[in-house]
C-alpha cells in the first residue's frame, strides 16, 4: 500500500521552538473527532509528526486501506498555556 502525503511546511515544533504543539489527530475529511493521536510532545517538526501518522496507517489494516483519506490536524500555540494561534492540516491518501 502507498500512502500520499499532502504538501505542507515543515517547520520546527517544540523543545524550544516558536511554536508547539497542542494536541495532534487523524481526522476523516468533514469530520471533527478524531481516530486517536500520536505522542508530539517529544517531535521536533511537522514531518516527524507526520511520519508517525504515515507509520501508523502502515501497519494498522484498520485505519490504512486503499482507498482512505484522512487529515492529519496539528494545532499550534505560542506559550504553554496559550490559546491555539494555528491549525495545520495535512491531506493524506491511501492507495
Amino acid at each position: 500500500m502507498q500512502i500520499i502525503v499532502g504538501d505542507y511546511d515543515n517547520e520546527q515544533v517544540n523543545n524550544g521552538a516558536v511554536l508547539n504543539t497542542v494536541n495532534t489527530r487523524l481526522v476523516k475529511p468533514g469530520e471533527l473527532g478524531g481516530l486517536g493521536g500520536v505522542d508530539h510532545f517529544m517531535c521536533n517538526s511537522v514531518r516527524t509528526i507526520v511520519s508517525r501518522y504515515v507509520s501508523r496507517l502502515k501497519r494498522d489494516n484498520s485505519y490504512g486501506f486503499p482507498g482512505a483519506e484522512y487529515n492529519v490536524v496539528i494545532e499550534l500555540r505560542r506559550a504553554y498555556e496559550g490559546p491555539v494561534e494555528r491549525t495545520v492540516t495535512i491531506p493524506i491518501r491511501c492507495e
